[in-house]
């Protein structure tokens, strides 16, 4: 970024009258038409002389110019040009001071005047030339930014942010060429106040505008650097590579970067509490026979955590894994290892593959890769999450591969002056396991809280040298056996947590410093809160359109809270951005609903599949996501804005049914239980009015209808589908039902629209059916079909819960109108079923010209115990079996007409 005199604005200076934007006509005095005639020449001459190079010739006659009009403000500002051309910079300013003398009020010649004082180093003059020049003109662009330089260069630091950010209220897209570097000036002020975050949002912002922007992706890089965010800088620096391939400052901070990080992967020392004999465990691995069933079998499966004074965690993470298949090479030929980018360092201390002949292999450098987790990519989701994946060389059935790697964090956890940590460690995975270890060092009198699930574990607690060490060992665990619909794995498996938290007063308050000045509204707020609720008397429907705003208009960029990053951003950055985390979102709404004057809080809950709260263990290591609550009656109105199809008033099912922890402004809290929706509120009909033609052709019509979780699911699927593809979308869907189906019309709910239902309407037509020899043909029911569902009960007996998802509601009709000539044959018989876990109904009736088919399927509960699974089996394969009922239907005297 740089601030150079471009020549176009010397030869601008110069060219009389040819930019009003720059220069405007002093009034002359009176002259006579000899003397006027004569200037003119003079002037047009000069012009001349300066486009070809020759300023002397140039400056001469200007000055011929002057004598005979010496009261000309133009003539003397094209004077100076000439003299900046020339590099004359004291006689350029003096003929600036005279042309503002003569025509006070012309701003861009005092800019210009103010840029002059900029490149002597006198900023205290700029300051006051861009400072009368924004008397004049409030909103110029050029003085307004120029004037924050000033003042970053006069350490006016709160001043220069202030008038930074009027220009970015002007010109927030920076469509303005003046405003090009606007938010990298802002993004230095921002590094020299020491607000880093807020620095490096300022240079992502301006590389959104301008992604070749090199200056800015350098100078990232450079603080991601310092931070010691070093593979974030590496991003940077490789995206200036990108633009400008021999960049001599990314190339050289790249190389010194990966030194580093080679060095940190070999020399990093790990977290060594308590011994491992790895020869002994590689002589007493056992074999294929041992395992016949086993694709892998985890030898020792080892964390250890040390605590600083400072609050700064290191982990270490050891594993030696015996492979005893080629499934297991595929499982175990990769180690990814998860670390946040932003927050965290990791190297690895050890990658080793023992051969069975005794020859140990090493991985490469280019082994060692750091990439984005593939479900984030998938879905271009943002996330601060990375894995390292390490390559393991010549892996093989009988091969032993044992990796040790170390993550620690950039900066301590203190909150208050008191370390906060918090953790927990599964025993069970789908391999055996034979050895498995948590320790965990803290400085002496730190409490540590913990607390074990489906096992009985106590740590052994020793103390060592100013430290506490903690060790928490469980032996052999068999591989967990996998089932469709089952729990999540920290449902079932044995377990622990700690935290060194004391009570969720400490939460509460923590969390309420964090958010307390994020979810302040300023003025953009308060705009936006305006227009939005325009016309609006009723306060719910003022809630509403904040709600559908947050939730559909601020795109969602992030995935989980996560230790490290609780802090949202400031609501008025989340506006102007555009987009955020679930943190973000919520402090967005927050600060929105302040506007209307309604109070609402932010609520911690961890969604499903994880596992619910646990109140026994404070701990904000508990919760993974943050949503709304706003006060109604003796309870609350929850509401989540990261959910962008989810209507006003409803909840993801995820969310449903969850122990949520309020946070209320006053340091208060309370658990409250998020509502379990029924059933009905869960909806997905399926209208279809089917008419066979005389020639055994159909026109049909199918309308589907959706609320509640089938709306959301309904609404994200149409949203990604091309507008243009739509219909040759719906036409291969149809296809599976009426083979050669034509779409003929397609009504469709915005899929981007934010109340229930959501319904598709389309109209279509389809070939003839085959007709057998005896003038009959089968006609399945059409509809969205339940056979995947019986896939889930195929087992005579389960051992865990099976999990058959949100209550739901399913409705289905279907009316058949048929041609004189065609009647259908034996109907299939009505069906009732009923129990506990929900009902199905179906029944097919004859009508005066047709038939109609009806059914109706609803699931009250999701979780099935093992002990009711045989219930589930029946109602689940009834279901299933829905998708093959068909109809005869005969076309009468058809033998009589093919005979004649």
């Amino acid at each position: 970024m740089q601030r150079s005199l471009p020549m176009l604005l010397v030869l601008i200076l110069m060219t009389s009258g040819c930019n009003p934007l720059f220069w405007r006509e002093a009034p002359e005095p009176l002259l006579d038409r000899e003397s006027l005639d004569l200037i003119a020449r003079y002037t047009s001459k000069a012009q001349q002389a300066a486009n070809s190079g020759d300023l002397k010739r140039a400056e001469e006659l200007y000055m011929r110019a002057l004598l005979l009009n010496p009261n000309s403000a133009d003539l003397h500002a094209k004077l100076a040009g000439v003299y900046v051309a020339q590099n004359k910079i004291e006689k350029a300013m003096d003929e600036f001071k005279r042309s503002l003398i003569l025509d006070p009020s012309d701003v861009p010649n005092r800019n210009y005047l103010g840029y002059l004082y900029e490149k002597q180093g006198r900023y205290q003059q700029a300051a006051e030339e861009y400072e009368r020049a924004l008397e004049m003109d409030p909103k110029n662009l050029y003085a307004l930014i120029h004037l924050g330089l000033a003042y970053r260069q006069q350490r006016r630091l709160l001043e220069a942010e202030a008038v930074l950010k009027t220009a970015a209220n002007i010109d927030p897209e920076c469509k303005n060429p003046n405003s090009r570097n606007l938010y990298n000036h802002l993004g230095l002020v921002y590094q020299e106040m020491g607000k880093y975050d807020r620095a490096i949002e300022m240079y992502k912002r301006s590389i959104r505008l301008f992604p070749d922007d090199t200056w800015a992706h350098n100078q990232l890089g450079a603080l991601y650097e310092a931070l010691g965010r070093l593979y974030e800088a590496q991003m940077e620096f490789l995206e200036t590579l990108k633009y400008d391939p021999h960049n001599s400052f990314a190339l050289s901070r790249l190389s010194e970067i990966q030194q580093k990080v080679i060095a940190g992967r070999i020399n990093v020392q790990p977290v060594e509490i308590s011994p491992v004999e790895v020869s002994s465990i590689l002589k007493d691995a056992p074999s294929r026979a041992d395992y016949p069933e086993a694709d892998a079998v985890v030898l020792l499966n080892k964390f250890s955590q040390e605590v600083g004074k400072n609050g700064i965690s290191r982990f270490t993470v050891h594993q030696i894994i015996k492979i005893l298949t080629w499934r297991g090479v595929r499982r175990y030929g990769q180690v990814a290892i998860p670390f946040n980018r932003r927050y965290q360092n990791i190297g690895v201390n050890v990658a080793k593959t023992y051969l069975p002949d005794g020859t140990i292999l090493k991985p490469a450098d280019d082994a060692f890769t750091d990439v984005t987790p593939p479900g984030l990519t998938e879905f271009n989701l943002f996330s601060d999450m990375m894995w390292k994946v390490i390559t393991m060389p010549g892996v093989a059935p009988g091969a032993v591969i044992q990796y040790k790697a170390t993550i620690e964090d950039i900066r301590g956890n203190l909150v208050e002056g008191k370390v906060w940590f918090w953790g927990g460690m599964s025993f069970q995975g789908y391999d055996p396991i034979l050895r498995s270890e948590y320790d965990l060092k803290v400085p002496e009198g730190q409490p540590v809280f913990w607390k074990s699930y489906n096992c009985d574990l106590k740590p052994q607690i020793k103390r060592e040298e100013g430290f506490t060490i903690y060790i928490w060992r469980y032996g052999r665990s068999d591989a967990l056996r996998d089932e469709p619909g089952m729990p999540s794995r920290e449902e079932i498996v044995p377990r622990f947590s700690f935290s060194s938290i004391k009570s969720w007063d400490e939460v509460a308050e923590w969390f309420n410093g964090l958010i307390s000045e994020a979810k302040k509204a300023g003025p953009q707020i308060s705009q936006k809160v305006g227009e939005l609720t325009d016309g609006m008397k009723d306060e719910e429907e003022k809630i509403r359109a904040i709600y559908d705003f947050v939730a559909s208009k601020i795109r969602y960029v992030g995935l989980e809270l996560g230790k490290g990053v609780y802090r949202p951003h400031p609501a008025g950055d989340v506006l102007e951005n555009g987009y955020g985390d679930c943190k973000d979102k919520v402090v967005l709404m927050l600060a929105m609903l302040d506007v209307i004057g309604v109070k609402g809080y932010p609520a911690m809950l961890s969604p499903r599949p994880e596992p619910d709260a646990d109140e026994s263990l404070p701990s904000p290591g508990q919760f993974t996501h943050l949503i709304v609550a706003l006060p109604r009656g003796e309870g609350y109105l929850w509401l989540d804005p990261t959910a962008e199809s989810c209507p006003y008033g409803d909840l993801p099912f995820a969310d449903q049914g969850r122990r949520a922890f309020v946070i209320k402004d006053d340091g208060g809290w309370e658990f409250a239980v998020t509502p379990l929706f029924p059933a009905g509120r869960n909806l997905l009909s399926f209208r279809c009015s089917l008419k066979l033609m005389p020639d055994g052709s159909i026109r049909g019509r199918e309308i589907l209808s959706s609320r509640g979780q089938q709306a959301m699911i309904q609404r994200l699927a149409y949203r990604y589908i091309p507008q243009h593809r739509l219909r040759e979308f719906l036409q291969m869907d149809l296809a599976t039902r009426y083979p050669g189906a034509k779409v003929e019309e397609v009504k469709t709910d915005d899929p981007h629209g934010m109340r229930d239902p959501f319904e598709v309407n389309i109209s279509f037509s389809a070939p003839q059916y085959p007709i057998r020899s005896d003038g009959s043909f089968t006609l399945i029911m059409p509809g969205y079909g339940f056979s995947d569902m019986a896939a889930m009960v195929a087992k005579e007996s389960r051992r865990y819960s099976l999990d058959l998802g949100y209550p739901s509601l399913y409705e289905r009709e279907v009316k058949i109108t048929l041609p004189p000539g065609f009647k259908p044959e034996k109907l299939p018989e009505p069906i009732s079923l009923e129990n506990d876990l929900g009902r199905f109904e179906r029944s097919v009736e004859r009508t005066d010209d047709g038939l109609i088919y009806r059914m109706k399927f609803e699931l009250d509960i999701g979780i099935v115990d093992p002990e009711r699974y045989e219930e589930a089996k029946d109602l689940i394969e009834t279901l299933a079996r829905e998708d093959r009922v068909a109809v005869l239907i005969r076309r009468t005297g058809w033998k009589e007409a093919k005979a004649r």
